[in-house]
């Protein structure tokens, strides 16, 4: 997990998931970038132009995976001949799906969510991430997850601490209010 919360391919997967249209991705972007731009990878913080084309390359790349594939060597071979390289981020963590699923959730709550929450029960979150009980290790990964995207896991009403609920009790994840 990096020090920021986004970058091109996460959000790429979040608009892909959401089936955004051309303008509907052009809005997302820009309030992505006015709203959390202090939650940009460094890449992207003042160089808006930069993030846009790189979560475009990414949304179209995973629209028609096949086909860029079959090209990606060409691509790569062109751009060395230009001195250049495509910059490919590494996703090959051990927890990588748990950290994209607390990103994405992070998105949802913030501008796809009415009510500004989201709810799951942790046998529900575990089970979909091939787990079957908790132990420490996916546990402290997932409290890593919710204080680095700024999370708060409650239950009526209160600011709980994941540790101590049952596997079968409803979570409610809130953003951190800032």
């Amino acid at each position: 997990m990096s020090s920021s919360i986004y970058d091109a391919l996460s959000i790429a997967y979040y608009i892909d998931s959401q089936d955004m249209g051309a303008r509907q991705q052009a809005a997302f972007l820009q309030r992505i970038y006015q709203e959390e731009r202090d939650c940009l990878i460094d890449l992207y913080r003042n160089n808006q132009r930069k993030f846009i084309l790189d979560v475009s390359y990414w949304v179209d790349y995973l629209i028609d995976k096949v086909t860029f594939d079959k090209e990606y060597p060409a691509i790569q071979k062109d751009l060395q001949q230009l001195g250049m390289s495509l910059q490919v981020f590494d996703y090959e963590d051990e927890y990588a799906d748990i950290d994209f699923y607390f990103m994405q959730l992070r998105l949802r709550i913030k501008y796809e969510l009415t009510q500004g929450y989201t709810r799951i029960k942790l046998r529900t979150l575990l089970r979909h991430y091939g787990y079957k009980r908790r132990s420490p290790k996916i546990m402290l990964h997932i409290s890593k997850c919710l204080n680095h995207f700024h999370l708060l896991p409650t239950q009526k009403g209160l600011i709980c601490d994941i540790w101590d609920l049952s596997l079968d009790e409803m979570i409610t994840f809130k953003i951190e209010p800032t």
